[in-house]
């Protein structure tokens, strides 16, 4: 059966045009496909792992320090930053929406108004945060381009689960009048009765 409804499904999704309904789609939902506010920004973690708390603080301080006398933040992450990513991305945590992030990190992550600004400490669960804003999107309306594989692909789903529920019902409604109604305790009973009697044959007297 299900070997069969397959192959009545998958001949029917042949024929479909998928980019004509994904472009339905989009003119339906076009405002509700949106790219959320995104932020793009550069961070120097300073660690609580495996060091004492006082020697934590001290770090904190010594890095807010030199942030605060002008020295290029780049070249703190290199010298002080404990996150092990930083050696390939160099602090650089590339654009990301507000829920990607600790909420402490993306709270002070997207308060930064400006390109240079830099927010810190700011402490998560992995330690102290210095973060410095590279650049910002806003909010802006996605273009057909950007979700159409995502569309066809939702719509082949609903698609697939919707012929296959009529082509079921269509089946059902062949064969239902021929269908027995089976009483399974019967069927216990039987298999039972039948189970015991081998399982303990009768011996010769």
């Amino acid at each position: 059966l299900e070997l069969y409804l397959n192959t009545l499904v998958s001949s029917r999704l042949e024929k479909i045009d998928w980019n004509g309904l994904a472009l339905a789609e989009y003119a339906m939902r076009k405002n509700e496909l949106i790219a959320p506010e995104e932020v793009r920004v550069e961070h120097l973690l300073i660690s609580t792992e495996g060091v004492p708390f006082e020697g934590f603080v001290k770090r904190v301080l010594t890095v807010q320090t030199k942030i605060a006398a002008g020295e290029q933040f780049k070249d703190l992450i290199i010298q002080f930053s404990d996150d092990p990513s930083v050696v390939q991305n160099r602090g650089d945590l590339g654009f990301f929406t507000r829920d990607r992030m600790q909420p402490a990190f993306s709270d002070a992550a997207f308060s930064l108004q400006n390109r240079g600004d830099v927010s810190g400490p700011v402490m998560t669960r992995f330690g102290a945060h210095f973060i410095r804003l590279l650049d910002r999107r806003d909010e802006s309306p996605l273009t057909f381009d950007e979700v159409r594989t995502a569309l066809i692909e939702e719509i082949k789903k609903s698609t697939r689960a919707r012929l296959r529920d009529e082509f079921l019902s269509e089946v059902r409604s062949e064969i239902e009048a021929e269908l027995v109604e089976i009483n399974e305790q019967i069927l216990i009973d039987l298999f039972v009765n039948f189970y015991e009697k081998e399982n303990h044959p009768k011996t010769e007297p």
